[in-house]
This record gives C-alpha cells, structure tokens and sequence, in this order.
C-alpha cells in the first residue's frame, strides 16, 4: 500500500474515533469499556458490580508493505486484563489480516474489541485483589457521573428539565432530582430536626414493587450521610442530621442517663450508642425504623448491670462537658461514703424527700393537665395510630410522621394521598373549602372544626360549661347542658364507629 493509502485508513479511522492519535503511521486509541450488564467482581475482602471498566489502549503500526504482504503491528494494554488475554487481542489483528487477504482491517479489528466486549471478554466473574477493586469501583462510579451530566433530566419534585450537573440520581434507587430540590428539602428537614423526611423524594420509593399491605408497613430507607455530601448537603448540616440520629436512638433507650446540668444534658458515656469516630465520607447507609444504630458508625455496647459489690457504677461522667456525678442522687461525684445521703440520716432523708415527692407530684399532675388540655385545643389525631399532630403553617392536608397516614387537619378524616383534595372540594363537608384555614397558624380557639374533632371539641365545651354550672349551683342550665352531653357522646361514638377501621382505627 502506497503512504497515500496508509495516511488516508488512518484519516478515515480519525473521522469515525475523533480521540484518535496519530504520529506518522503509528496510530493510538483508547477504547472505554462499556459492558451490556454488570459484571460481578470480587475480592478476598468484598464484592461489587461493574458496567463501566478502565479503556483498552491501542496502538497500530503501518509497516511500509502493509496491507499487502504484512499486518499491522497491534499492541494492547488494559490494567484488567489477563497476559493470555492481551496476546489473544493482538493475535486476532494478524488472523484477521489473512482473512481480508491485504485489505486494511483497522476499523474491523477495532470492531471486533468492541464485540469481544459485549460479550464481557468471557468472563463471568473477575477475581482481583482489593486494592484494584477499589479502583475499579471508582472508575465505573466517575464513568457514570460523566455519562449523566452529559444528558437531561426531569427533576421529580419541580418537575423541570436541567442538566445533568444540575441534578442527582440517589444511589440506592435511582430516583433522580435536581440538586436545588434536595439541598432546599434536606436542610430544611434537618434544620427543624425531621430526620424521617431525610430519604428519596419519591413518593412510591421502594413501594413500586410491594403489595397493599406491604406498602403500609414499608420501612423507612433514611439517606447515609456520605451521601448527604456527595448531593452537597453543606459538612455543618450532615454532622448535625448524624447528632439528631443519634439523641433519637438514646432518647428511645431507658438505659441512658443524662448529664443533671442543666446547661449541658448530654448523655452520660459507656451508653448504648456511643459517639462515632468514623469520619461522614465513609458512613454508610442507615435504616433506623426499629431503632437499630447506623451502619459501619455506630457500634452497639452493653452495658454491665450495677453489681452490689461496690458502688463504683454509681459513678458517671458526661461525655459532653465530662461533668463526675452520681447516678443515685444526680449531685455531683461524691465518693462512695455513706450511700448517698451526704451527711444526713435516714430519717432526715426520707423526710425530705416525702416532702418533695409532694411537691412534685402536685406539679406533676398541674403538667399533666396543661398537656392534656393544649392537646385537646390545639393538635388532632391521626385517625390510625392517634398521635397527636401540631401545625404551625401550611395547608391541612397533614401526613403522620409516626404511620404516614394522610388525613385532615381540621376533622381527622383519612385522606386519599392519591386525590387528596378532593376531601376540601366535596360539597356538604365540613371541610368544603377549608384547605387552607390555619394556613399561617394562629389561634385555634375561633375555628369551628368538623368530623370527630369538632364532636370531641363540643364535648369538651360543654363538659367545662357544665363544671362551670355546677360550681354556680345553676340546676335548670345543668340538666340541659347534660342532656347535649349525652347526644354529644352519642355522635362522637357514631362518628368513630363510621370511620374506616371503626374502633381498631382509634
């Protein structure tokens, strides 16, 4: 072939591979591995899927004869792949020479790579050693994140087309949302302490595939912090999110013992969660529905139950402000003398704290009451597990962070979260319209409520007015006031006997 003829293959081979390389008649090509499906490959250590491996590299030398009497001198290399491998691939330029008989063959040689490759080179399983796995697993991942900033996508929660660089796929799902949508959901979340709202924003995630009454169970699948930060979530706002996890998982355990100063409360050390030192780019993902720690973050400890031998248990430190105090009397560390009572006799002591169980009794019962009467006033029931729901602001279509049942604010009906105006819209409700009563908050004592609410509202005046009564000695206003009490229990019970689930619903 004439230098003409070389030159002009290798020109033809540069239109269709514009990354080719070309120095005389030596020409160089790197071809990135993209496999039909994941290949599995393992290490002594762990295991992982692959799509995307590091590219092959080429490189094609012309003789002076070629393609007449001589092939191309082809040399490969590819960190992944076998010697025997490598002399295959460079064998295959040769055998596919004499079947062309003097032809040039570099775009078909180039294509048989790429065939060899949507066969997965023949591998089923790659073993490697666990260094180059970690390789490996971060090429695939800045393979992908590259193929997906260079395309669109449809934000799920603004419902707006941006680019790639715009937006983040979730690594557990595969959801996709723009990166504004998350960083405004996530630190807003995280700011008022929501924890359980720091997962994918897709409403069906993890449910597409579940029946009914998995779906109602479904568990919550929170976000790991490292990849809170790779969205970016800002460092200040992870490391808080990671606190808020963990004050949730001591608070559900009685074992915990908290600081006494008031300016600290913080928990005591030896707990059954103790502060993590794995740094927030290695935390993994964390499911802490039923309370379990984070993974590879925080360790669950036991702790060894108080021995009557000594009285060293008594002993605790704060973890926060390493404040020494007793766990007996909550007074600071004392020693192990006299039991506690710090000079007093028995006697004495248990005067004193006759007296003041009295006193904190009494307080106990007048916060009890004030509890009792603001969650009349001013929260409704979820109509599935009756946790008692507050709102600020926003509409009154409200979901039960403790069950994720929908419902109304202002009756407690359960709503359809696929048609959820629809309770507002419906002519002769007492809700008709009232989507957005309490919108700003406020007063609840001038709204007039509906469903079993507004019953047990009415109940509840009229219960007062006839202890208001009875304290004026009123006879004739206190039988007729007993009277709407009694229909006004009849129409709670009716109301709650209407209610989907009846009394299992309360």
């Amino acid at each position: 072939m004439s230098e003409d003829q070389r030159a002009e293959e290798l020109e033809v081979l540069k239109v269709i591979y514009p990354e080719l390389k070309i120095e005389s008649y030596t020409a160089y090509l790197e071809l990135p591995i993209v496999l039909p499906s994941p290949l599995h490959i393992s290490s002594p250590q762990r295991e992982h899927e692959i799509l995307h491996l590091p590219a092959i590299c080429t490189s094609f030398t012309l003789p002076n004869e070629y393609p007449d009497t001589q092939p191309p001198l082809v040399e490969v290399k590819a960190t992944w792949l076998s010697a025997p491998l490598v002399t295959e691939l460079e064998f295959k330029a040769a055998r596919l020479w004499k079947e062309l008989e003097g032809t040039g063959i570099l775009y078909s040689y180039i294509m048989e790579i790429e065939e060899a490759a949507e066969q997965k080179f023949g591998f089923e399983e790659m073993r490697v050693e666990d260094d180059f796995l970690t390789h490996l697993i971060e090429y695939d991942s800045t393979a992908k994140r590259k193929e997906f900033q260079r395309s669109s996508h449809e934000c799920s929660v603004c419902i707006e087309t941006k680019t790639g660089d715009q937006c983040y796929s979730m690594e557990h799902c595969g959801h996709i949302f723009c990166v504004e949508c998350l960083q405004t959901c996530y630190n807003a979340a995280i700011q008022g302490g929501d924890i359980d709202s720091i997962k994918c924003l897709s409403y069906n995630c993890g449910a597409e595939d579940m029946d009914n009454r998995a779906r109602r169970v479904k568990r919550i699948r929170h976000i790991a912090p490292q990849e809170l930060l790779k969205i970016p979530i800002e460092r200040e706002k992870v490391e808080r999110y990671v606190k808020l996890k963990r004050k949730r998982l001591l608070e559900a355990d009685r074992s915990t013992i908290w600081c006494p100063k008031q300016i600290c409360q913080g928990a005591a050390r030896g707990n059954n969660y103790p502060k993590s030192t794995v740094p927030l780019e290695e935390m993994g993902e964390s499911d802490t529905e039923d309370e379990k720690p984070m993974a590879l973050s925080i360790q669950k400890m036991t702790i060894q139950p108080p021995s009557d031998e000594t009285n060293e248990t008594t002993l605790a430190v704060c973890e926060d402000c390493n404040f020494a105090f007793c766990t007996e009397c909550r007074a600071g560390w004392h020693g192990t003398y006299n039991n506690c009572y710090g000079g007093l006799n028995k006697k004495e002591l248990l005067r004193k704290e006759e007296k003041a169980s009295k006193g904190s009794e009494k307080r106990r019962q007048e916060e009890e009451e004030l509890t009792r009467a603001y969650l009349l006033t001013d929260t409704s029931p979820c109509p599935k597990c009756r946790t008692s729901v507050s709102k600020i602001e926003a509409c009154n279509h409200i979901t039960c962070r403790q069950c994720t049942t929908h419902f109304c604010y202002l009756c407690s009906a359960p709503i359809d979260p696929m048609s959820p105006l629809a309770h507002f819209n419906t002519k002769g409700s007492s809700c008709y319209g009232r989507l957005w009563v309490l919108v700003d908050g406020g007063s609840e004592s001038k709204v007039q409520f509906g469903g079993i609410r507004g019953a047990e509202a009415r109940l509840r005046n009229l219960s007062l007015e006839a202890e208001r009564l009875k304290t004026m000695g009123v006879r004739g206003r206190l039988r007729l006031i007993e009277k709407q009490i009694e229909r006004a229990k009849k129409d709670l019970e009716r109301l709650r006997k209407e209610r989907p689930g009846g009394d299992a619903a309360q």
